[in-house]
């Protein structure tokens, strides 16, 4: 039975450490020859952008988890991002023999990009479109590495959240979805991780405030994935993930599901 594609959501604090970088994508390569999976990679850079946008003696300010980017944080956003970030992960994606393409996702009119808010600047949101481009590059075994970058129709770039860039990449080819970051998963009140986390208890813990900004916004996303792709989706940590997931022996991190 041939498996679903897997779209990978990285986040950029993985692009601080080069030991943890080369480790996944070591991992990684492993994980394509044994199974010939396709994998779609989608990457933010979060620290990378505040770095530069502090030397660029620009304040990073952030609404409820989102980044408010204005039009004159745009060149460094986008330089960051679609630049350093993606170039970065596709060296050691080739340093490990991997055939990739850098992407963004306006590239071939993968998504849509509309505005997200007003008052968080130049944020779109992704609406996955056309994905011909993908399945060609799939098909021929090649990684795709997406930094969520987009342009809009009237020709405007626009910063998109990560986690709901992936998201659209998933629902657009029917994937599996992970989220990977620094922490091994979803942490409860107790700070352990929790194995399991269904709507409701989604939900409760976000409103009492023990799931909050970033991993908040990572767990909603989550739930819409889930709803949509019919499926559970996972959240942990980028640390040998692969080695521990169902495609394998034991699990990882935090199984979010509707149910």
């Amino acid at each position: 039975m041939q498996l679903k594609p897997l779209v990978i959501k990285i986040g950029g604090a993985l692009l601080d450490s080069q030991e943890s970088l080369e480790a996944f994508f070591k991992e990684l390569s492993i994980l394509k020859q044994r199974r010939s999976r396709a994998i779609v990679l989608v990457h933010g850079a979060g620290p990378l952008i505040d770095d530069w946008l502090k030397q660029f003696g620009l304040n990073t300010e952030k609404k409820s988890g989102l980044r408010i980017t204005p039009k004159e944080h745009l060149p460094v956003v986008i330089g960051a991002l679609a630049g350093v970030a993606n170039k970065s992960l596709m060296a050691q994606a080739i340093r490990q023999q991997l055939p990739t393409v850098g992407l963004t996702l306006s590239d071939a009119g993968l998504c849509n990009i509309t505005p997200l808010a007003k008052e968080l600047g130049q944020v779109g949101q992704a609406c996955g479109a056309d994905p011909s481009l993908l399945h060609y590059l799939l098909n021929r075994q090649i990684l795709p590495i997406i930094s969520s970058i987009g342009i809009n129709a009237q020709g405007e770039p626009m910063n998109i959240n990560a986690d709901d860039a992936a998201v659209a990449i998933a629902r657009m080819i029917n994937a599996e979805l992970w989220f990977l970051s620094e922490p091994s998963g979803v942490l409860g009140p107790g700070g352990n991780t929790i194995a399991h986390l269904s709507k409701e208890h989604s939900l409760e813990l976000i409103e009492s405030g023990a799931i909050h900004d970033g991993m908040a916004i990572k767990v909603k996303a989550a739930l819409r994935a889930a709803r949509d792709l019919r499926q559970p989706v996972r959240i942990g940590s980028w640390r040998h993930p692969f080695s521990n997931h169902p495609i394998n022996p034991g699990s990882f991190g935090t199984l979010v599901s509707t149910t």
